[in-house]
């Protein structure tokens, strides 16, 4: 399943609109509309409070692995954690903003390969 059917999916889950979620998110509603039709990825600002928010897994909306939720449960992570669950946040958010650094690079990548394909066809 592409990321956005599965973004789409979490929207519904989460029982949103995708006008409720920009407001929520504080994006716009073309971000919204972009990431539903798969034209573009979610990013950190997306992406992190999605996982600080609502506890969303996002190995599983990025790559499909997993389940939705890191608790395996729809809801939001308790502002009273203790100090251990919130260093666990951080890394995870670390590792979150390695991530996207990855996915960010990977596409210019293939953005300077469609550009040289489409040099050498002329």
């Amino acid at each position: 399943m592409p990321v956005n059917e599965r973004f789409k999916e979490l929207i519904k889950v989460l029982s949103f609109t995708p006008n409720s979620l920009s407001k929520e998110l504080n994006v716009t509603q073309p971000t919204i509309k972009k990431l539903e039709k798969g034209e573009t990825l979610p990013n950190a600002k997306v992406l992190i409070p999605l996982l600080e928010r609502y506890n969303v897994n996002i190995n599983w909306l990025l790559g499909g692995q997993g389940k939705m939720f890191l608790d395996g449960e729809e809801s939001s992570i308790d502002k009273t954690d203790s100090s251990n669950s919130r260093n666990s946040t951080c890394t995870d958010v670390k590792l979150l903003n390695d991530k996207i650094a990855l996915l960010e690079q990977s596409i210019k990548d293939k953005e300077k390969l469609i550009s040289m394909l489409e040099k050498n066809q002329k």
